[in-house]
């Protein structure tokens, strides 16, 4: 695994590539005094190695051994993967990680508060059945809090601790959307610091005081609040000089030197060093080519009025490098269907930007970010309205200039390799399809999950339930497996891990020689080593997709636009 260690104090470059042994992804991160450490989970998350990097030199450090166990972690995709608290035990003795990187004794495993900070309160992780709760106050003294009930929203979570005795949490509890709560451990009074029309996407704690300072919000347009005048000032200077919504990515230690983005502006710095002390914005230009921070985009946000008369948000990513030619188009559509497409461009996605593709991202019915509400009309519809929605936003996304609507191609993972499947032929007469960890015979997968939970899955009321035949004969209707012939033509590329446990590798054998039993246009690959959404492998995964849709799709070819030619050449950094 390489990661990418800054010098923001003096040259715009890269410092160095760090390789870290091992496979998996960075889940967490944070700065230390002089180093960087850096949190790696591979299969297993309860058994994290953490790395202390130094910048100087490149090297990498472990920091954890052999039987560390993850005990709490004060983190969540909402700040990051940020983390102002992190233990783990070690020997039957729970260990914090300070913000030096060394591991320290806490004497109350249990308590996050241990060790004196707090303001002289505890606070204690409670779960009660399906609840996630919170107890804390002075000795003697537990005020409740509830942070999460049966919903279980994405990102809610006890974000950080300040010393001065308040708790800051992500909570859904009594309102429809995520909202930032600040909590006081001595007497429980709750007090809600920001809530918007979606659920918030990022919070950016304070490097010092681990205070909230900025929230993200992301619904039809980004949006930055800022928490404090401090970082008022700041996100006006950011503003200016970008010239765009910022994202801040990371702060250095002490303050001064920040990390940021501007995911749309189609400048070929992506990533910016900000000078909080002067209010200057800088480029980084990077070391090498395995980052591709030189593809330049534009992104088009819209939404579609769709059945019930819900409106369905979707993006649209368009290379400049298409110049005057028509672009192809790959609808990349996610995973869940309770996930969501937050706006931000993966490394993945500037692959296929780089190799010359369109990239279409929908967030149909179902998906998280947008209120409970929303994410609860996936219901008995996954081969119904939200087929509707893909194909609604497909068709307007296709009337903006510069797409080819002859070239286009599905992606998906889990849920959406079986959308992607089930709309070729109905929405659109996509030439080919990429998909990978899905479940092709729909029924069957739930029968699965049902006997794994012993019936306590919510795959019933949302996918429908096998046991009853109606709904067996319309699931069967809509798997793939038995719609085969539709794409016997088409071309598919299909990916399965043989150690996946959400969805097993025989659902997608089994469709496999369906396929091969039609003589359809078939490349299967099946990794020994990955789970699901082969997490381990994902470069493999892209450079052969890559391929492939290259292949299908040819980018290189394309009819003159209506649009202006416009220069791939972009700033430095903005004036």
């Amino acid at each position: 695994m390489a990661v990418w260690i800054t010098d923001v104090s003096g040259a715009d470059r890269w410092s160095s590539e760090v390789h870290l042994p091992g496979g998996g992804r960075i889940l967490w991160s944070f700065w230390a005094a002089q180093r960087r450490a850096l949190i790696v989970v591979a299969q297993d998350q309860s058994t994290p190695r953490v790395f202390s990097v130094d910048p100087a030199t490149s090297q990498a450090t472990e920091l954890t051994r052999g039987g560390d166990r993850l005990v709490m972690s004060l983190a969540s995709p909402v700040n990051g993967y940020r983390f102002s608290r992190f233990r783990i035990r070690r020997e039957g003795q729970a260990l914090d990680l300070t913000p030096e990187g060394e591991f320290v004794p806490v004497a109350d495993a249990q308590d996050l508060c241990s060790g004196g900070a707090c303001g002289g309160n505890s606070l204690r992780f409670i779960q009660r059945g399906q609840e996630q709760r919170y107890g804390s106050g002075p000795p003697g003294v537990e005020n409740l809090l509830v942070v999460n009930a049966a919903d279980r929203r994405q990102g809610t979570a006890l974000m950080s601790v300040a010393s001065e005795g308040r708790a800051f949490f992500l909570s859904s509890v009594e309102r429809d959307r995520l909202g930032l709560l600040s909590v006081s451990l001595a007497t429980g009074k709750t007090e809600t610091l920001a809530e918007g029309e979606s659920d918030i996407l990022s919070v950016v704690l304070h490097s010092t005081t681990l205070m909230p300072e900025f929230v993200e919000f992301d619904d039809r347009s980004r949006v930055v609040k800022a928490l404090s005048d401090e970082g008022r000032r700041h996100l006006a200077a950011l503003r200016r000089l970008g010239h765009s919504e910022p994202r801040i990515v990371d702060r250095a230690p002490g303050d001064r030197y920040w990390l940021v983005a501007f995911p749309d502006a189609p400048y070929t710095a992506r990533l910016m060093i900000y000078d909080a002390s002067q209010q200057r914005l800088r480029a980084i230009r990077p070391v090498g080519t395995r980052y591709r921070g030189s593809v330049t985009w534009t992104t088009s946000r819209d939404v579609v009025r769709s059945v019930g008369g819900i409106e369905v948000p979707f993006l649209v990513f368009t290379p400049l490098s298409c110049g005057d030619r028509t672009c192809p188009l790959v609808v990349r559509l996610h995973g869940g269907p309770a996930v969501r497409d937050s706006g931000e461009v993966s490394p993945e996605d500037q692959t296929l930007l780089g190799a010359g593709f369109a990239l279409l991202h929908i967030n149909y019915r179902g998906s998280r970010g947008f209120g409970k509400q929303y994410e609860l009309l996936d219901r008995k519809q996954w081969f119904g309205a939200i087929e509707e929605d893909v194909a609604r936003s497909l068709e307007k996304a296709l009337r903006l200039p510069g797409l080819d609507g002859d070239r286009v191609a599905f992606t998906g993972t889990s849920f959406s390799a079986f959308l992607a499947l089930n709309l070729l032929g109905k929405a659109h007469s996509a030439r080919c399809a990429v998909v990978d960890s899905g479940f092709y015979d729909l029924p069957e997968f739930v029968r699965t999950s049902i006997a794994k939970t012993q019936g306590n899955t919510d795959l019933i009321e949302r996918a429908g339930d096998p046991r009853i035949d109606a709904e067996r004969q319309a699931m069967e209707a809509a798997s793939p497996i038995g719609r085969s012939l539709a794409f016997a033509k088409t071309p598919i590329l299909l990916f399965h891990g043989a150690k996946d446990t959400t969805v097993d590798v025989s659902q997608a054998r089994a469709f496999a020689a369906r396929l091969q039993a039609h003589a359809n246009p078939l490349t299967y690959v099946e990794l020994a080593d990955e789970g699901h959404g082969l997490t381990g492998a994902r470069q493999v995964v892209i450079d052969k997709t890559t391929t492939f849709l290259a292949a299908c799709l040819r980018p290189a070819q394309g009819l003159s636009s209506s649009r202006p030619r416009r220069s791939s050449e972009a700033p430095d950094s903005p004036r």
